[in-house]
């Protein structure tokens, strides 16, 4: 069991993905898996599952706005989902909009 602290707000959404990266010098295959959570403070982080570590804080009131769509949600994010690869993550909010955020 593991907790997640970072958010301000209630945690609403939360997605999971695993997906393969290369080791830099052995270009060996790594499997990662990322846990990507929404809040109703407008923000979305994304976590490494097994270091715990923030690698993306999107949006809302605190965020460092580490992607390139760094505006983020003007309201609360309600759902959120990675794509088969892992390397995009769709997020929809109470402000009508749906964001795509590249996850390299």
């Amino acid at each position: 069991l593991r907790a997640f602290k970072g958010h301000i707000g209630r945690v609403l959404c939360i997605t999971i993905t695993t997906r393969t990266e290369y080791d830099p010098v052995t270009h060996d295959p790594l499997k990662r898996t990322l846990v990507a959570t929404g809040s109703w403070d407008r923000s979305i982080k994304v976590w490494d599952l097994e270091t715990k570590e923030i690698l993306h804080d999107l949006g809302g009131p605190e965020s460092t706005n580490t992607c390139d769509n760094s505006n983020g949600h003007l309201n609360t994010v309600r759902d959120l989902s990675f794509s088969p690869d892992g390397y995009v993550l769709s997020s929809g909010s109470d402000d009508e909009t749906v964001r795509l955020w590249n996850m390299l």
